[in-house]
C-alpha cells in the first residue's frame, strides 16, 4: 500500500528544473496540428447543415474504419466502454453468464462485464502482459459464455490459442482493442479476430477524437444491425422499439475528426514503432529493464511503451526529477481494487498480474517525438541503474 501511495504522489509532481526541456509521456500537439485546418472546414460544414448526430460523417467513418480493420462492419459509438458493453449484450451475455478477462487493464474492461454478466479473471503472461490461454482454460465452466482478451498497450493478445480454445468450448471471443488501433498478427489487423471488437477513440489513443468516442467492429451483419439498434434506444424504425437500448451514438463532429485522423494513422503508428525500436536498441543491455515482449509476427502499435523495471518507484522519481514524464500505468490489478472487493479475491490470487502492476513503467513515446528524445530517456535510465 505504501508503494502504491508513493506512485500516486509522484504522479502529481511536475518538477521543472532550470534549463531542462519537459518530455511528456503523450503529446497530441503534432497530431492535432496535422488535421486542424481540415477540421475547421468540416466544422463549418457541420454548422451550416446542422448535422450533429449520425448522418453522412458517421457513415463515412464507419465505412473507412471497417476497411482499415479488414472487416465488413463498423458501428460508431459514444465510447469504448459502451462498445464493450454492447458487444457483450449482442453476444448473448446475461446476468448469470461468465465472461473471462484480464486483471491487468483499465476498469472499463471489467465494469462492462460486471454490468452485463459475471466477471471471471484469469492471470496474464509475464512477458506480453496479455491474457494467458492456459489460465483461461482453467477457468472455463458450463456457465462461461465469452472470453474478453485485452490487446494491452497496443500488443495483440494470443488470439490463435484463445480462438482455438473458444471454438472447442463453444465460447464467444470479444476483443478489447481499445488501445490497439492498427495492431496486427501477421497481415491481419485486430478487430476482426473475434465475433466483435471494441475500440476507444479517447483523445490520447493512437486514433483519438476531440472528446469521447468509440466503435464496434464485426464480420457479422446481424450483430452489427443489433448494435446499431441498441446504440439508439433500441429503435429499428422511428419510434418503434423491439427492446430497450442505450444512448450510445457517435456524434457527427467526432466522426469527422476521426475520419481526418484515420488518413494519418498508419504513418503515426510507423513513427511509434520506429521510436520503440530505438528504445529497444538503446536499452537492450540494461538487465533491470525488460520491455514488453513482441512475439514473432505480432505487430505492436505502441499506444504505450511499457517495461517491467527494477526499483520502479525510484526510477520513476528519478526521471520525474529530470522532467521526464514516465508513468506507472495500472499500479493496482482489478481484483485488488476496492470496487471488486465483493469478488472475494486476495493478494496472491493472480501473482503475475500483481508483479506486473508493481513493476511496470511506461516511457514517453508519441508521434512528433524524435529519436534524440528516446536517446535522452534511455541515457537517464542507464545512468540511474549505473549509480
Amino acid at each position: 500500500m505504501k508503494g502504491l501511495q508513493r506512485v500516486m504522489s509522484l504522479e502529481k509532481k511536475s518538477p521543472t528544473p532550470p534549463g531542462s526541456s519537459p518530455l511528456r509521456l503523450l503529446d497530441l500537439s503534432s497530431q492535432t496540428q496535422a488535421v486542424a485546418a481540415d477540421f475547421l472546414l468540416e466544422l463549418t460544414s457541420l454548422l451550416r447543415d446542422n448535422r450533429f448526430i449520425g448522418g453522412e460523417p458517421v457513415a463515412a467513418f464507419e465505412e473507412a474504419f471497417a476497411d482499415f480493420c479488414g472487416v465488413r462492419h463498423c458501428v460508431g459509438l459514444n465510447s469504448g466502454t459502451d462498445a464493450l458493453r454492447l458487444a457483450l449484450i449482442a453476444a448473448g451475455v446475461k446476468p448469470d453468464s461468465e465472461v473471462i478477462t484480464s486483471p491487468f487493464s483499465f476498469i472499463a474492461t471489467s465494469e462492462s462485464v460486471s454490468q452485463t454478466g459475471r466477471l471471471v479473471l484469469a492471470d496474464i503472461d509475464p512477458e506480453t502482459y496479455t491474457l494467458c490461454p492456459k489460465q483461461v482454460r482453467e477457468r472455463i465452466t458450463p456457465q462461461t459464455r465469452a472470453v474478453l482478451p485485452v490487446h494491452i498497450f497496443g500488443l495483440p493478445a494470443d488470439m490463435p490459442a484463445l480462438l482455438r480454445d473458444a471454438q472447442e468450448h463453444h465460447l464467444v471471443v470479444i476483443e478489447d482493442a481499445c488501445q490497439a488501433h492498427g495492431a496486427a498478427i501477421g497481415s491481419r489487423r485486430v478487430g476482426g479476430f473475434g465475433q466483435s471488437a471494441a475500440f476507444s477513440f479517447y483523445p490520447t489513443k493512437n486514433l483519438g477524437a476531440f472528446g469521447d468516442a468509440g466503435a464496434l467492429t464485426t464480420q457479422d451483419e446481424t450483430l452489427a444491425e443489433r448494435v446499431r439498434s441498441l446504440r439508439n434506444h433500441g429503435q429499428f424504425a422511428p419510434y418503434l422499439h423491439r427492446e430497450e437500448g442505450y444512448n450510445s451514438r457517435l456524434d457527427s463532429l467526432q466522426a469527422a475528426v476521426l475520419l481526418l485522423k484515420l488518413r494519418h494513422l498508419e504513418g503515426w503508428n510507423q513513427q511509434r514503432r520506429a521510436l520503440a525500436s530505438a528504445y529497444r536498441a538503446m536499452l537492450a543491455e540494461v538487465e533491470e529493464v525488460r520491455l514488453q515482449k513482441q512475439p514473432e509476427r505480432y505487430r505492436h502499435c505502441y499506444h504505450l511503451l511499457a517495461a517491467r523495471v527494477e526499483r520502479r518507484d525510484e526510477l520513476l522519481e528519478f526521471l520525474r526529477s529530470r522532467d521526464i514524464e514516465a508513468r506507472a500505468i495500472y499500479p493496482r490489478p482489478t481484483h485488488l481494487q476496492e470496487a471488486y472487493r465483493h469478488l472475494g479475491h486476495r493478494e496472491g490470487d493472480f501473482p503475475v498480474a500483481e508483479a506486473v502492476c508493481r513493476e511496470v513503467l511506461c516511457f514517453p513515446l508519441h508521434p512528433g517525438m524524435g529519436e534524440p528524445d528516446a536517446r535522452r530517456v534511455s541515457r537517464l535510465v542507464k545512468e540511474f541503474y549505473a549509480s
